[in-house]
């Protein structure tokens, strides 16, 4: 690879960071970075396959972006991500579009009692928030554009990882859409970079031509992820309900103009292979019959259901997470079951 065609796709040759893989780890990940580097001396290539979208933070959540991993769905932000976000100066934006969660109500269907936990009572002001994910893109993607020293790549991706003795040498592969200059082009680029991070996700190609093995677990099981407008407010509570065969939560989203006591779904359950038990399969109104069965009235009666999508679950560690100038991160090194709602919070840490 030459100077002159690397330039086309790169604007260096060797950058001190290559992130490859552009969801809500990568780009933290490359926010925080740049935050703490008070110098500006530190350079950080973030390369992601999908293509480059239009970016405001000041939009609707459902007009800011699309992007897998900033999808339809919404995002649970734990106390100690609101501190990384705020120390990243994103705070106040993302606050905008988020709901407290200010009591978490657990049950558990056929037995006596539940436990409610007040954030009043323990003298915080909530328990985290909820996000949802194309607001939480927007943002941090708009924060990109403060750091002069990080070089966003969409449309691209990271490949033929090759050791050298102080680093690695990756080849970049791809149309290049530059968001910040808008410039475009065709062509491929060999960069060196002191630390390769890992970043694309739970079905990571690059972790697998590594040749890094992962451990697999599945749980037979499937999250459904919908939006829900219930008939009474949430009033900042978030529900967890265990059911015979998994679990229901529920959890507060912000009022929007033309949509009120908003709630996001993640009902967990079996994989099943009769069509007959396959709640997934079930049209809108079957469905929330079902849902209300599960979860009851605390909220009233359903009322309106957005769109489902289903989602396998499973276990995944990597059997090696740091190599000589390489690291995993997020779900290439670890996704887990979302009851505890933990991964990204986890990858935050």
């Amino acid at each position: 690879m030459t100077a002159e065609s690397a330039s086309s796709i790169t604007q260096r040759q060797h950058y001190d960071i290559v992130i490859a893989g552009g969801g809500m780890v990568g780009v933290s990940l490359a926010c925080a970075l740049a935050a703490a580097d008070k110098e500006n001396t530190l350079s950080i290539l973030l390369v992601d396959n999908f293509p480059a979208m239009h970016l405001s933070g000041d939009q609707s959540p459902s007009g800011a972006i699309y992007h897998p991993s900033f999808d339809a769905r919404s995002i649970a932000l734990s106390s100690s991500s609101i501190d990384i976000f705020e120390s990243l100066g994103v705070l106040p934006e993302l606050l905008k579009h988020a709901s407290p969660i200010r009591q978490v109500h657990v049950s558990d269907r056929g037995h006596m009692g539940s436990t409610l936990l007040d954030a009043a009572e323990q003298n915080k002001k909530s328990f985290g928030y909820v996000i949802e994910n194309q607001w939480l893109g927007a943002v941090l993607l708009n924060r990109l554009n403060d750091f002069p020293t990080i070089e966003l790549l969409t449309g691209a991706c990271v490949s033929n990882v090759t050791p050298k003795q102080a680093g690695v040498s990756v080849d970049v592969v791809g149309l290049k859409q530059d968001v910040k200059t808008q410039e475009s082009g065709s062509k491929n680029a060999t960069v060196d970079a002191s630390l390769l991070v890992v970043a694309d996700g739970a079905q990571s190609g690059l972790r697998d031509s590594l040749g890094i093995t992962a451990s697999v677990t599945r749980y037979d099981q499937r999250a459904i992820v919908a939006n829900v407008q219930t008939q009474l407010p949430h009033n900042g509570q978030a529900f967890e309900r265990f059911v015979a065969d998994g679990a229901v939560a529920f959890l507060p989203l912000i009022d929007l103009p033309n949509s009120k006591n908003r709630s996001t779904l993640v009902w967990t359950m079996p994989i099943t292979v009769d069509a007959v038990d396959d709640k997934a399969k079930l049209d809108d109104a079957e469905f929330v019959a079902e849902l209300q069965k599960a979860f009851g009235y605390r909220l009233g009666k359903i009322q309106r259901i957005g769109q489902r999508q289903s989602y396998p679950l499973a276990l995944t560690l990597a059997d090696e997470v740091v190599r000589n100038h390489i690291v995993l991160m997020g779900n290439s090194a670890h996704s887990l079951h979302p009851v505890a709602g933990q991964g990204f919070n986890l990858s935050l840490r």
